[in-house]
């Protein structure tokens, strides 16, 4: 039987993931601030979308349609808690009735999309360890389109922020980019087909959560007070 190693390294970053939702709801309780709940409910929605795409391959690699089906039902999950990072961006740009309405917008859309994905549910192939999923066009394009529109406005805004103290400069980048990168790869898993460009893919995506990974683990060594964001 081969082994999948891509579900395997999808279900450390999903893991990843819901330890940064509950180092950032431990935060919260602190701190109060609306910027780590926001982003505690984006690490509990992704890490529950992984789980419901790994696991499946993990446990059953020979049950093809069960993990395309539970791959759809994760979409839920995943855009539950990307459409909560989305009202940060709002937030932020102060379009605060845009961003009252943009996250049950988000899930009717995404609701939309899962109940026509089920007229091509994926059947996905472990090959050389990796798992390729072979979503159909056009399910492949909107679900990338979907995960840029959400993960690049959020990443570049954390990114080009400007900030005073030290503390606050690093966290935000490497929070940018775990959402510039996870969000990359995540879109070019879904589009990719061919194993050197899926194993790229998965690659990209994983620098991504390894950026959450250095945030909290390096952010007590880093010195200065943070006083410009909410984490």
């Amino acid at each position: 039987m081969t082994i999948p190693y891509s579900a395997y390294l999808d279900f450390i970053n999903a893991s990843v993931a819901m330890w940064a939702g509950f180092r950032l709801l431990k935060r919260y309780r602190k701190t109060g601030h609306i910027y780590t709940a926001i982003f505690a409910q984006t690490g509990f929605g992704v890490a529950i979308s992984i789980y419901f795409s790994s696991v499946p391959m993990i446990l059953f690699p020979n049950q093809n349609y069960l993990a395309g089906a539970l791959y759809i039902v994760g979409l839920f999950p995943l855009f539950w808690g990307l459409s909560q990072a989305l009202r940060f961006v709002f937030i932020r740009l102060n379009y605060l009735a845009v961003e009252k309405i943009i996250h049950p917008v988000v899930l009717a859309v995404v609701s939309f999309f899962a109940f026509l994905h089920f007229i091509a549910v994926p059947y996905p192939e472990i090959i050389n360890g990796v798992v390729i999923w072979n979503i159909e066009w056009p399910f492949n394009m909107i679900f990338a389109t979907l995960i840029g529109v959400i993960t690049l406005p959020v990443g570049i805004l954390f990114i080009s922020t400007t900030v005073e103290s030290k503390k606050a400069l690093f966290n935000k980048i490497l929070f940018g980019l775990s959402f510039l990168l996870a969000g990359v790869g995540g879109a070019m898993v879904t589009m990719a087909e061919s194993g050197s460009l899926i194993t790229w893919s998965y690659i990209i995506e994983s620098l991504g959560f390894l950026m959450l990974v250095i945030m909290f683990t390096l952010d007590p060594l880093v010195t200065g007070e943070q006083k410009d964001t909410k984490f």
